[in-house]
């Protein structure tokens, strides 16, 4: 869950760098940020380096290129740190990325839908814009989950952060 939480490390708490919108540098720059190992759990650290290495695999220019293949070479040693098996890594990333899609999109606070294959078969996501999301199949163990995460107004930020909690709640299909 750690892990899942900190796929994003690098960027700064309060950051204003629009998603698609840096600089190509500066993107680089925030996801080595967020491959520094700085985790006591050598898990957490493998997850994420997984997670940056799949986006900046999406190689657009020949820094991200140069990127991803550093991020690669680095990997064996990572995965012997976590005692993890490159299948086993694969399919957290999966799940990460999962995470990630219905967290990206879940913040735009409108409806949207997704899919995301975490073992062989895609994982459909449904947001409703106010809160709700519904996964199928259902791939977690509890029940269905719930919880706030903490938003900022957009007018101000980042300059005046007016955080907002807001509530979701994450349930399977019916």
């Amino acid at each position: 869950m750690c892990a899942v939480a900190l796929h994003d490390r690098g960027y700064g708490e309060l950051d204003a760098d629009g998603i698609g919108e840096v600089p190509s540098d500066r993107w680089l720059d925030i996801q080595r940020r967020s491959c520094e190992p700085r985790s006591e759990d050598p898990v957490v650290d493998l997850v994420v380096d997984l997670h940056v290495r799949r986006l900046v695999g999406y190689s657009r220019t020949a820094g991200e290129s140069g990127a991803a293949a550093e991020m690669e070479a680095s990997l064996p040693n990572l995965l012997a740190s976590a005692g993890i098996s490159a299948e086993d890594a694969a399919l957290a990333d999966r799940i990460t990325n999962l995470c990630d899609r219905v967290a990206f999109d879940f913040c735009v606070e409108e409806p949207a839908e997704g899919a995301v294959e975490v073992e062989g078969d895609p994982v459909e996501y449904w947001i409703d814009g106010e809160g709700g999301v519904t996964l199928d199949p259902w791939p977690l163990a509890l029940q269905y989950l719930v919880g706030v995460v903490s938003a900022y107004r957009a007018v101000g930020y980042p300059r005046r952060p007016d955080p907002v909690p807001v509530l979701y709640r994450i349930a399977p299909a019916r």
